[in-house]
């Protein structure tokens, strides 16, 4: 069997993971991080040695606990604490409803939807995350939840939703097949999915990003374009924001 390799699943670090990556470059760091993160209840996957997993389930826990380390550093870029003016646009064009936060990170959204009257609850699946999502919602004292739960399961959700807003999850998920399966489902009818994503470079198709199969299998999924605004990320990616409804 290949063995896999935790330093695999990084590029040569930039300034902002450096500490990150050597944690996961250094075996006794990175089952020390493993450790706290299960003595903060943060971790709490129950894995043998024996255990068999797919392809599909090693990825996704790899990439479960590369957020997660990245939460427990704080070296999470992403995660900004500041909300978009694009979700700002949005409320003011549509009444409150129902809404929820795929890929929540520390509850930012969360809170400014709750805040202008919209029920709301958020997940991700970073324990680590989670909990920090928590502690903001409830010094907030706002009505919301958040909850650990998998984009392309969608197992703890109560449904529907008038609005799901997902900022940087979809892209990064290689099941997306099975996002679009459950975002379709959890959607109320004519309920929106507000978008946001980067490319994927055309030198690497593996690369983690959107490509324009992705936009043709949204809309397979029956999903109609309202707006697309495209822009460009932090790291100078071509990105953008999209709107997409639900038929009714």
């Amino acid at each position: 069997m290949r063995s896999i390799s935790f330093a695999s699943i990084f590029k040569k670090p930039s300034a902002w993971n450096s500490r990150l990556y050597m944690v996961l470059n250094s075996p006794p760091l990175l089952f020390t991080s493993m450790r706290k993160a299960a003595k903060s209840g943060a971790w709490s996957e129950n894995l043998t040695p024996s255990a068999c997993v797919t392809p599909s389930q090693m990825s996704k826990l790899l990439r479960r606990l590369r957020f997660d380390i990245s939460y427990l550093f704080g070296s999470t870029p992403w995660d900004s604490g500041i909300t978009p003016p694009e979700l700002y646009d949005f409320m003011a064009a549509h009444p409150a409803g129902r809404a929820l936060d795929i890929g929540c990170g520390t509850g930012t959204n969360i809170i400014t939807l709750a805040n202008a009257g919209w029920q709301t609850q958020g997940f991700d699946f970073a324990p680590r995350a989670v909990n920090l999502a928590k502690q903001k919602i409830k010094k907030a004292g706002v009505q919301a939840a958040a909850f650990i739960d998998d984009a392309t399961e969608m197992k703890n959700v109560s449904p529907p939703f008038d609005l799901a807003l997902d900022l940087g999850c979809f892209h990064g998920i290689e099941q997306k097949a099975d996002y679009l399966t459950q975002l379709t489902r959890i959607l109320a009818p004519g309920g929106f999915w507000l978008l946001y994503g980067f490319f994927k470079p055309a030198a690497d198709p593996a690369a983690p990003g959107l490509a324009d199969s992705d936009l043709a299998l949204i809309q397979h999924h029956g999903l109609t374009l309202v707006s697309r605004k495209d822009g460009w990320d932090k790291r100078e990616r071509p990105s953008a924001w999209f709107l997409w409804q639900a038929g009714s």
